[in-house]
């Protein structure tokens, strides 16, 4: 039913604007606002579908110009979030990003939902009509601007009109562009744009926000745009384009100022051109200000008086700062515990409403990799605090993934993991991976499990067969087979601190050349690691503080000790602004005698040499300092230098003798979808310089 007509008196013409959709170039739609203010134009009422909904549903929520300026210019909204720092360290000890990873409903393969990872933009849209949506009680005709967006339900075929609800899901629903975006699900409704149906809804605004003069801004994308045989995605938004065409030839009537700025070639996913498109949208409607004026009616000589009526309204928004959680609701969760998503979500009923922590929250809870989507919507219960009811849809449970890794010392290596996700209902992963390349072969099973419920306690069991090949020159290498059964147990201190304690069998076998011998071992041993680990990345981190100290024991079948070992590595990531400084260093002391390596004249340091992976084969006692420089640029490219220094020696009391080897290195890292990718160059005190390329993270976590 539309809504009644409003109660109060303008004294003026009720004046609506309707924003076309046409993804980038609706960016155009911020510059059109700010003449229109700068203009004294009121707005009054606002529709659109698409970046038109979008745009005009953040700015109808209170969202100012410049907000919505800066929301344009920020280059992670349509990317993947970063999972890694939003992980346990627990979590991190393990996580890899696969090069192709594929889900399976029983034996029926998944393809992906969209081509686009929607997280960071889903909450931003949450996070900036948190205010507006609570204060309206979800009718969009309480917001500071009435607002209407137009949906298309891809189950009934009918065009869906989004008047009261989530106003962030209404305009996520309204911005589905197929292929590109995942649907929206409501009430038995899968919903998606309504380009192909109503791309420009002056309808809307004339017969349901009774506008009596209405400003159409359009900025769909014209016929001859684009690129000929495109991908899927530039396929899908032609056919789009060519249906909201002929569509909107029958719609587009009943306005009173036209605005169509020229955007030139702009292409949908042309978001790098944003300034240009705001400076267009402004210029535009700036030249044809007298004309918009005489147009609707305004007298030229009234002042302007950016803030229309309704919009002032905006002081009466609830205060976010004030409001309490009164209780979590969860809908959609079919194969896990409840208590799963609400221990990583760490929101409980009497806590202080945050969007900050609500957001922590969500990161780690879409990090476990057991939700395709967590979406909240706030609303206000029965005793005026907030209920946060949290939409979640759970991936499929069959998980295979490929990683490969190639470097230029150990060439190509792959393994293939099947993992069956939350079978027990507790976030575990039961998984079965195989080994296959140059360097590492064998076959490794087990179970993951971060959390275990009621206890801040992570389990970890581990069943594997290896071969390891350490090629060298001829003056030694090492063949490495390992067999071993390993149980671990943790006790999670925050999200960032861990207490692991747990205990390891194998049988080592190894076959020497040159300086190092054969040897064969059969090992029991016990261990317990401290591990704070709050950095964002594994590679190159930006940001945060890594420690870890391991202290292992071996003993006999009788549980008399043979030997003992102390490890260690610490890091601190400083950022200054793209820049970064990380100074590190690392050690290690072994009391056994059996070191392949004991009497090897030098101690690897740089990148693509084994030695950085096992540093207990070189000597009783080694350690090494670096310091790294890192400069983060666009489409996560980080260039970076790194110098560093190391001892060997026999004993603590060798140390005065040792004399310390050094190197340095440096090249372009690339974050990629498969891994990262390394370029460099690296040279040592005792070895000529050389290059190195490595492709995809270490298959040994």
């Amino acid at each position: 039913m539309p809504p009644a007509e409003p109660a109060y008196p303008l004294g003026r013409p009720r004046i609506g604007l309707v924003l076309s959709g046409g993804g980038a170039r609706g960016i155009a739609h911020i510059g059109v606002l700010r003449a229109l203010e700068e203009g004294g134009i009121p707005i009054d009422a606002i529709a659109g579908n698409s970046m038109g909904a979008v745009v005009g549903g953040l700015y109808a929520a209170g969202v100012g110009v410049d907000s919505l300026e800066a929301l344009a210019r920020r280059p992670d909204l349509f990317v993947a979030p970063n999972s890694y720092g939003n992980l346990s360290v627990f979590q991190k000890r393990r996580i890899q990003t696969p090069t192709v990873g594929l889900y399976f409903d029983g034996l029926e393969y998944r393809l992906p939902r969209a081509l686009i990872n929607d997280f960071n933009v889903n909450w931003m849209l949450v996070a900036h009509t948190a205010r507006a949506n609570l204060s309206s009680g979800g009718d969009f005709d309480r917001l500071p601007i009435p607002f209407r967006a137009v949906a298309l339900d891809l189950r009934s075929g009918d065009t869906v009109v989004l008047r009261h609800g989530d106003l962030a899901r209404a305009i996520r629903s309204s911005m589905s562009v197929p292929v590109s975006f995942p649907p929206i699900r409501g009430d038995n409704q899968l919903l998606v744009d309504a380009g192909t149906r109503n791309n420009m809804p002056i309808d809307l605004a004339r017969d349901e926000l009774h506008a009596d003069k209405i400003i159409a801004v359009n900025c769909a994308l014209p016929w001859d745009a684009g690129r000929e045989g495109a991908d899927v995605t530039e396929v899908a938004l032609r056919l789009v384009h060519i249906l909201s065409q002929r569509v909107d030839s029958t719609r587009i009537g009943g306005w009173d100022v036209w605005i169509e700025p020229d955007l030139g070639d702009t292409r949908t996913f042309d978001f790098d051109r944003r300034d240009e498109l705001i400076r267009a949208g402004y210029e535009l409607t700036r030249a044809m200000m007298p004309r918009i004026r005489r147009q609707l009616g305004l007298d030229p000589a009234e002042p302007p008086h950016p803030l229309t009526p309704t919009r002032q309204r905006e002081a009466g928004l609830v205060d976010l700062d004030r409001l309490r959680v009164e209780r979590i609701d969860l809908s959609g969760r079919r194969m896990s515990y409840s208590w799963v998503p609400r221990d990583e979500l760490g929101v409980e009923p009497g806590d202080s409403f945050s969007l900050d922590r609500i957001e922590r929250g969500l990161r780690r809870l879409y990090a476990t990799y057991l939700y395709d989507t967590v979406w909240p919507s706030f609303r206000l219960g029965d005793h005026g605090e907030v209920v946060i009811d949290l939409q979640l849809e759970e991936r499929d449970l069959t998980y295979v993934s490929m990683h490969l890794l190639y470097d230029n010392g150990r060439n190509m290596n792959t393994s293939l993991e099947v993992a069956r996700r939350n079978l027990l209902r507790l976030g575990e992963a039961l998984y079965l991976k195989t080994y296959l390349g140059n360097f590492v072969s064998g076959v490794e099973g087990g179970m993951r499990s971060s959390h275990v419920r009621g206890l801040p306690l992570a389990l970890d069991v581990v069943a594997s067969v290896r071969d390891f090949d350490y090629r060298r020159n001829v003056r030694g290498e090492l063949d490495r087979q390992e067999v071993k059964l390993e149980l671990s147990t943790g006790l999670l201190v925050g999200r960032q601190a861990l207490l692991l304690f747990g205990a390891r069998t194998w049988r080592d076998r190894g076959r020497g050349a040159g300086e190092v011998p054969d040897w064969a071992a059969t090992d029991r041993t016990g261990f317990v690691t401290a591990m704070i680990d709050g950095t964002d990345q594994r590679e190159l981190p930006s940001r945060g503080t890594f420690l870890r100290a391991d202290y292992e024991f071996y003993f006999e079948a009788d549980l008399e000790s043979r030997h003992h070992s102390i490890s260690g590595e610490t890091s601190v990531s400083l950022p200054l602004g793209r820049v970064s400084i990380t100074p590190h260093g690392s050690g290690a002391w072994v009391s056994r005698e059996e070191i392949p390596f004991r009497n090897w004249s030098r101690l690897d340091l740089t990148r693509a040499t084994w030695g950085r992976f096992e540093k207990k084969l070189y000597a009783p006692f080694v350690a090494a300092g670096a310091v790294d420089l890192s400069w983060r640029g666009p489409y996560q490219i980080v260039l970076w230098s790194s110098g560093i220094a190391g001892v060997r020696a026999g004993s603590f009391e060798d140390l005065r003798e040792a004399r310390p080897d050094r190197g340095v290195e440096g090249g372009l890292l690339q974050r990629s979808p498969i891994g990262p990718i390394f370029i460099g160059v690296a040279a040592e005190l005792h070895r000529n310089p050389f290059y190195f390329i490595q492709v995809g993270h270490d298959l040994i976590p």
